[in-house]
This record gives structure tokens, sequence and C-alpha cells, in this order.
């Protein structure tokens, strides 16, 4: 019997190890490696899903697989995922060049810019021939704003493979910014040529004539966009404006020329309007073809001034508001502006002395006494920050942002010395203040974490998205602030605790955990599908000035993420919890939702205060 039993088991082993050969050979037979290495990202993930779990040992097949199913999960914007795939391939396969590409790209749209340089460095490193490589290097230099690098790997680029259209483009965009608008045009120029429906350089190009005041090349490079795609919203939006600032110009493209409408005509294109490059473009035409009063020209330099600000380009920025200065030295808008660019470059002492200026001139703007406290606080003059926020509170006592900035203040006014341990006991009435490690970080937020999870669960929505909006975009400027050098002080749990240069790293990785509880929510909540494209109607007085126009929209939804496309200003972004749809613009002063509507069927309208935007399908 015994002889038997092992009989039976030695057949069930073998019968079991033959399944498993089979089932290793099927997933790693040739239609699977197809399938894995084919365009379908939901059919790559399964077949090399299967062959990396039927592979034995490390191997370039292995290496392959998992590359492949990291590009998958990067065509499905899941990037995360990517690179922990790309890391095995590297594992795996560290000598190969593609695969730190691969890497860097995933980087990139991840907005690590620095793990990206990284990852072309090697790229270039190991395969010095690469254009590829050092194209998609001075891209990620380009969104870093480092124009002479970007300059250099483009033109390396270009040594390298002279048809590679992409190369042109970004140091066009590079020369663009640099004010080398002719050089950028010849750039745009040879990349159509070598690629004839490259839309984003008939569209980089035609921005580049609105700067020239060729208002007639312009719009016929946006006809082009338009031909090659039929809805792109902003593309007919641009166009519109650049239209509108021609219609009445006696001489096409001579911008000097236009009729005294025709020069009131073209301030479309110069305030913000959703389109950044375009608004520099419109504001330098202006001043090139000359205005006729100096209140006028001081205007157009603040807005190219905020246009420059809103790219990240604060030297120019600054320059221009100085010239709005001197144009139009009683004017205080331009002091304020300034002030906040030295604010974000922890010049306080230069800010202060701008917002003094501008309240001099105007003493009731509450935006500028919160950013003058903000300034105060930044250099531990806690008391004349609560002063400037109380009085930003007497006159709006809705002001939340002041209301919590002067909480934030009087804390760190109270609190002692930021070496002090969390357990050191205080005296009555004095807040303990102290530097945490990302372990105590994460334990403070666990405490609080059931609490938190059920208040979510039960706020309204927009409160919800308010919440997430102001958290994510509140520990980014933390974050950027204490990196630069600022002591920045926080509230956890209602006891203040320093936020260093030091330990900056380790605070963000404590808060995650907060921003995970907010997603957690609202993934349980739910939330209505609205994906799809859209008749886009906007009312009211202020559209425009918000960037929006009357459009066929798409709006692509990730989970309850909405990725707003084709129409929309480009900073904007969304989420839907439950039937609520909430904007936020994270590159305005209100970090939270600035816009919010009711999701339906058919129609779905959202209000930003004056403005209404009507999405209705067709």
């Amino acid at each position: 019997m015994n002889y038997f039993r092992r009989w039976c088991a030695i057949v069930a082993a073998s019968l079991a190890l033959a399944a498993s050969l089979i089932s290793s050979a099927a997933s790693q037979s040739p239609d699977s490696w197809a399938r894995c290495k084919g365009n379908d990202p939901t059919a790559q993930i399964t077949s090399c899903t299967a062959i990396i779990g039927a592979s034995k040992g490390a191997s370039n097949d292995l290496a392959t697989a998992f590359d492949n199913r990291g590009t998958a999960y990067y065509r499905k914007g899941r990037y995360d995922l990517a690179i922990e795939d790309y890391n095995q391939a590297i594992r795996l396969n560290a000598n190969e060049a593609a695969l730190f590409l691969h890497r860097g790209a995933a980087y990139r749209e991840w907005s690590a810019n620095d793990r990206a340089i990284e990852d072309f460095n090697q790229a270039v490193k190991l395969d010095p021939t690469s254009a590829d490589g050092f194209a998609s290097r001075g891209n990620v230099y380009y969104r870093m704003r480092q124009y002479d690098r970007v300059i250099a790997d483009e033109s390396k680029a270009i040594e390298l493979n002279p048809k590679l259209a992409f190369a042109f483009t970004v140091r066009g965009l590079a020369y663009a910014d640099t004010a080398q608008v002719d050089r950028a045009i010849e750039d745009y120029s040879q990349a159509i040529k070598l690629s004839p429906d490259y839309l984003f350089a008939y569209a980089d190009r035609a921005v580049a004539y609105v700067a020239k005041g060729q208002y007639d090349r312009a719009i016929s490079d946006y006809d082009q966009v338009l031909k090659l795609d039929p809805n792109n919203a902003a593309a007919t939006r641009n166009r519109l404006l650049v239209e509108t600032a021609n219609q009445h110009s006696n001489t096409s493209g001579d911008a000097g020329s236009a009729t005294p409408q025709g020069r009131r005509d073209e301030w479309v294109l110069c305030p913000a309007n959703g389109d950044i490059s375009l608004s520099i473009a419109g504001c330098t035409a202006l001043l090139t073809s000359g205005l006729n009063s100096l209140e006028d020209t001081a205007r157009v330099f603040s807005f190219r001034g905020n246009a420059y600000a809103s790219k990240g380009q604060s030297d120019r920025a600054v320059a221009d508001f100085e010239q709005a200065i001197k144009l139009n030295p009683k004017w205080a808008q331009p002091y304020f502006q300034r002030g906040f660019r030295y604010f974000a470059e922890q010049q306080y002492d230069h800010a202060i002395a701008d917002y003094d200026k501008s309240l001099t001139l105007a003493p009731n703007e509450t935006i500028v006494l919160v950013q003058r406290g903000r300034a105060y606080a930044a250099k531990g003059q806690y008391d004349r920050a609560v002063e400037d926020y109380d009085q930003a509170l007497k006159l709006d006592p809705g002001d939340t942002f002041a209301a919590a900035m002067r909480r934030l203040a009087e804390a760190a006014k109270q609190g002692s010395n930021p070496g002090v341990a969390p357990s050191t006991p205080t005296a009555p009435g004095r807040a303990a203040e102290a530097v945490l490690t990302s372990n105590e970080v994460a334990g403070v937020f666990a405490q609080s974490a059931p609490r938190y999870l059920q208040a979510l669960l039960k706020a309204p929505p927009v409160v919800v998205a308010q919440s997430y909006f102001s958290e994510r975009y509140t520990i980014k400027d933390i974050h950027q602030f204490a990196k630069a050098g600022a002591r920045v002080v926080v509230i956890l749990n209602g006891t203040p605790h320093a936020i260093t240069k030091e330990n900056a790293d380790a605070y963000i990785e404590g808060y995650s955990g907060t921003l995970a509880l907010h997603e957690q929510a609202i993934e349980q909540r739910g939330f209505r599908q609205v994906g799809g494209n859209f008749a886009m109607k906007v009312v009211g007085p202020t559209c425009g000035q918000q960037g929006f126009a009357d459009a066929t929209v798409s709006i692509a939804q990730n989970q309850y993420r909405l990725t707003l496309e084709k129409g929309w200003p480009t900073q904007y972004e969304g989420l839907i919890i439950e039937d609520t749809i909430a904007i936020a613009a994270p590159g305005s002063y209100n970090r939270g939702v600035i816009g919010q509507g009711k999701v339906k069927a058919d129609l779905t309208e959202i209000n930003f205060g004056n403005c209404t935007v009507i999405l209705r399908r067709p």
C-alpha cells in the first residue's frame, strides 16, 4: 500500500510538473511574445506578466519583458508601475541605454526632473551616439528653464541625427524663451520641413510670428494645426485671438501700422488668456510696435511679467515689473508683483519693501497684507505677521487663508526651540515645537488617521476636494521652501513642529499618508463617469480672463481624476467625487477649488465665480 501511495504521489508530481512546463511553454510562446511587444497596453501587460511569472533566473528575455510591461504602464499613465518595471529591467541588464531612456521618460512624466536627468546622463554615457538621449535630456532641461543646456543638448542631438524634428522644436522653444525669435522660427520651420504633419511645430511657430507682429502668418499656422486636428480647441481659441488682433490692421503682418482700434484689439493677446507663451508673444508685439501712453506701456510690462512668472522665468518677470514701476510709479500692482517674486526667491527684505510701497498706494488690499505677513513670518517676526493678518481679517473677515496664516504665526511665536524632542514637557500654555523624523511624522498622522478618514467620508464632496488640493499644493510649497533653507512651522494634531532643510524629505515622506487618506475616501465615495467629448459654452464677464472660450473639448478620466484637454487653461485640473466636479488651478494664488458643479448625464455646469462653463454632450 505504501508503494502504491508513493507511486501515486510520483505520478501526481509528474503531472503537475508537466502542466507547469506546458503552462510555461505557452506563456513564452511566439504569440505571447508578440502580444508582450505589441501596441495594445492591456494585452501587453497580460502577456508580459505571464512571461515574467514563467521565467527562471536573470536573462535578457526577462529584462525585455519587464521593459515592455513598463512601456505598457507608461502608455496607461501609470508611471509609478512603469518605473518599478524599468527598475527590474535595469537590474537584469544595466548596460542597455534604451532602458535608462525609458525610465527617464517615466520620471519626466512624473515631474521627477532630477531623476530623469540622471537616467538620461547614463543613457548617453552608455551610448554617446544616442540622439534620442541628448534630445530627451534637453527636453527636461527645458522644463527646468536651463536654456543653455537645452540648446547644447538639442544641437548635439541634431548633429547626431539631422532629421530629428523633435530636437529642432525643443531648441526652437529655448530660443523663443530667450528672445531669439528669428532663430526659433528657423528651427520650427526646419522641424515642419522634416515632419510636415508636426502639429506642435506649427503651433509654436504661430506664437513666434505673433511676437514679431506677423499675425497673418500666425493665423496660417493655426489653420494648419486645425487641418491636422479639427477639434483642437486651443488652436481655435488662439486663432480667434490673433484674428481679432489683426482684423483692423491696414497692412497684413505689420503691427505698427494698425489703426487706433487695431491697437486696442491687439490687447486681447497680451493679458493671461490660457496660453502663457501666446500672452508673452502678444505683449512683446505691443511693446515692439509702440503704445500711446506710459500707463498702457506699464500695463503691458505688468501683464508680460505675470506671464514670465507663470513660466518660471523669475528674472525676466522682475525686469518687466521694474519697467512697469519706472513708467508708472504711482501704480500699486507692479510693486506687489515684484514683491511676490522676491518672496518666492526668499528675498524677504526686498519683498517687504515692495509690499510696503504697494500698501502705501493701495492700503486696503488684503492679499498684499497677507503676503507681507508671510514675509515677516519667514523672517521670524511673528508679531508683525499677526498684525498684518489681523488687518486683512478686519477688511475681509471671511479670508480663511489669512486666518490660517495667523494661527500658524501665533503657534510659531509661542513655540520653544526647534531642537526640543516631541516628548519634552513644556510649561502650561506653551506649545511644543519639534523636528520630527519620518517615523515620528508617520506616527502623528497614524494617531488621527481613523478620525480624519471618517471626516472625509462624511464631508460635502467639494470640501473634500478643497482639502485634497490644498494639502497637495501646501505640501509642495512647504517642501520647496524648507529645502531652500527657510524654517517652516506646521501644526500636527494641534502642536506646532518645525520643518527644516534637514528633515524636509522625512516630513514629506510621513505627510504623504494624508493624501493617501484623501484618495482612499474619494475612491470609497465613488464618482460619475464624465469622460468624452463635449460642446463647451462659456457665459460670464470673467470667462475670457480665465482663458475659456466656446469650443469642443475633451475630458479624459483616470479613476476620479480629470485631465482637462483642448480648451481648458493648461494649469487647471479636476476631481469627481460622487456627483460633484471640482476644478483647481495649482498656479493660482488660491490653491484650492476655484470652480465646481454637478455632473449630469447630458449637461454639466461648472461655476467659476462670475464665469460659468457649460459642458453638453453632442
